[in-house]
């Protein structure tokens, strides 16, 4: 009696040994062999909480259970150790191996470009984020346009060229534009939209700017921009300088308050409420913007008004 309860013992033991390594298999076996699944993209946002993340593999099929995948990473001291990026694993790998392709370096990663940047000031970031080399700044630089590298979060693999890059920017760019637009794709509207980007203080103000820029544009006055002068100006590490008074007389395609019409080309990347309000830009009276020291915008309709408000905010 006492044997075949010690076999019994043992039996029920040895189950649970099984069950509990069956815990840390791969969701596909027994059905395949080990590794033999597809690989597949797995992305981790920035951010992604390392209980949400586990919660994630379990709920697309990449783990069996949560609190094996607790106990490989507790046991590896790999906690929070899983970094923001795009990792391949399959539904073939063990627990571990899904924990080690996780916590090793990414092969993609991600990268935020802020809105109203130059194409040099994007590439700096780039060139951070993507341990670039220099021939790779200069690939990109060659291949970027000015203004079409839609300003959003990125995951990139890292072996992309400079180009690869650019493209993928510039791709999102025309999408973008085309979401908000029943439109063609127009290139004024572009350079208006990178011009309210830089001159706005806010979102609240794009519209009202756009049309301000547009009725000068269509009433053939001078647009007098500082952003497109502060273009002109800049060099690295003071890509847009304060524009004083003797400036304007540069002589520079970008320097409108000697050339009449739009710059030659965009002068920065606008984000989405500037693609917006160039394309329906507000319809107002006035003629003449400016903001004073706290970036408070004062609107006139005529130039002596305008003289006021410059006496009244900026002396």
């Amino acid at each position: 009696m006492r044997k075949k309860t010690f076999i019994f013992i043992r039996i029920i033991f040895i189950f649970l040994v099984l069950l509990f390594l069956f815990q840390f298999a791969p969701p596909t076996f027994p059905r395949t062999f080990w590794g033999k699944s597809e690989n597949e993209v797995f992305i981790v946002g920035q951010d992604l909480s390392q209980q949400a993340l586990i919660e994630e593999l379990h709920s697309r099929g990449f783990i069996r259970n949560p609190a094996a995948f607790k106990l490989i990473l507790k046991i590896q001291n790999w906690e929070n150790q899983i970094k923001p990026g795009g990792y391949l694993i399959s539904k073939g790998m063990s627990v571990l191996e899904i924990a080690e392709n996780l916590v090793i370096p990414s092969p993609q990663k991600w990268v935020q470009i802020p809105e109203g940047l130059r194409k040099e000031e994007v590439v700096k970031i780039l060139q951070l984020n993507l341990n670039w080399q220099d021939f790779q700044k200069k690939d990109f630089l060659q291949r970027a346009k000015e203004g079409y590298l839609f300003p959003d979060t990125y995951l990139f693999p890292l072996d992309w060229s400079g180009s690869n890059v650019a493209e993928r920017l510039e791709g999102q760019f025309v999408y973008e534009f085309k979401e908000n637009s029943d439109k063609d794709f127009n290139s004024d509207t572009v350079i208006l939209a990178s011009l309210v980007q830089r001159e706005a203080a806010n979102k609240t103000e794009m519209p009202q700017i756009a049309g301000i820029i547009l009725k000068r544009y269509q009433k053939n006055f001078l647009l007098q921009v500082d952003a497109a002068l502060q273009y002109a100006l800049g060099v690295p590490k003071k890509w847009w300088p304060v524009v004083w008074p003797e400036d304007r007389k540069i002589d520079s395609l970008y320097n409108t308050y000697r050339y009449l019409g739009y710059p030659p080309t965009p002068i920065c990347s606008p984000g989405p409420e500037a693609i917006k309000a160039a394309i329906n830009p507000q319809e107002t009276d006035y003629l003449y913007y400016l903001h004073d020291g706290n970036r408070k915008i004062h609107y006139a309709r005529t130039y002596k008004e305008h003289l006021i408000n410059i006496d009244k905010y900026l002396r």
